[in-house]
């Protein structure tokens, strides 16, 4: 009796090890998979087991096919972005060259447009650049020792305004800097700070003041302008989002400016969140080196 019942246990044990063998050489031969394997396994120790490495599967699978979804994604919404300059140039170039007798005043017009689309397509790139970098950099830069030469912050945020004197000053707006000393890892803290003076310039329409402040461990850029409404809010910092999308492109923009940021901000270690400010306007709250 003890022979035959561990002779039926032995082969209730190899039949499902063989159902969880058939899923484990279709999934690695890339076969339609369906959950029939799943349905046909024990209530006991070894269906638990099963069943967990099944679902660890279909979890693995479906965070690749969404990286994949992404990745079409970023790549369609670059093509998109460069095909409006380069179609405009082309355009441009075309017309001149159909039309050798054209005004010199139409001329130097289109060739100017020409250099302007150009400068949007090469900022783009430089941005996609970028983010590419920061892709491929590690999690933290604060655990890296390539990244961990520590610096006073404020000269830095001091040239980004001094950079942007003339912007601010032709939009009336104010920079304030209220801060406690503070330093960071030296690292692309420029270009963070530069893409969020950056987009309160073109987007905090009718803002006077840009506040920048640091206390008890977090950054905070916040402007007085409109604001964004609060269903935006969560998707501010994904590549080529945009609230308002002809507005954003008329004005220059990559929509890659805000990802940046939180690229960079990821790539030391921290978090970020954009919130309403109090009275009107955008905040943008940050920790480096979290």
């Amino acid at each position: 009796m003890l022979a035959i019942a561990l002779y039926l246990n032995t082969r209730r044990i190899s039949r499902h090890i063989g159902h969880l063998r058939e899923f484990a050489i279709k999934a690695e031969e890339g076969k339609e998979l369906d959950h029939e394997l799943e349905r046909r396994l024990p209530d006991d120790e070894l269906g638990e087991i099963s069943h967990t490495i099944i679902t660890l599967y279909w979890k693995l699978r479906h965070s690749e096919e969404d990286k994949l979804r992404l990745k079409r994604q970023l790549t369609q919404n670059a093509a998109h972005e460069l095909k409006t300059p380069a179609a405009s140039i082309h355009g441009y170039l075309e017309s001149i060259l159909d039309h050798p007798d054209m005004p010199q005043d139409k001329r130097q017009h289109f060739l100017e447009r020409c250099y302007a689309q150009s400068e949007r397509m090469s900022k783009l790139l430089m941005d996609m650049s970028q983010l590419t970098r920061l892709d491929e950099m590690p999690t933290s830069l604060s655990i890296n020792k390539e990244y961990n030469n520590v610096i006073d912050v404020v000269p830095i945020i001091h040239n980004v305004l001094e950079d942007t004197t003339l912007q601010l000053k032709n939009k009336g707006i104010e920079p304030i800097i209220i801060s406690s000393p503070f330093a960071e890892p030296e690292s692309l803290i420029y270009s963070l700070f530069r893409n969020l003076v950056d987009n309160a310039l073109a987007y905090a329409i009718g803002a006077t003041r840009i506040l920048i402040t640091y206390d008890n461990g977090e950054f905070s850029v916040a402007d007085n302008g409109v604001g964004v409404p609060p269903q935006h809010l969560p998707y501010l910092f994904e590549r080529f989002y945009r609230v308002d999308k002809g507005r954003s492109r008329k004005l220059g923009g990559t929509g890659l400016g805000l990802a940046i940021v939180k690229n960079t901000v990821v790539a030391h270690g921290g978090t970020i969140t954009a919130l309403p400010t109090p009275g009107g306007g955008l905040t943008v709250k940050f920790t480096l080196r979290g």
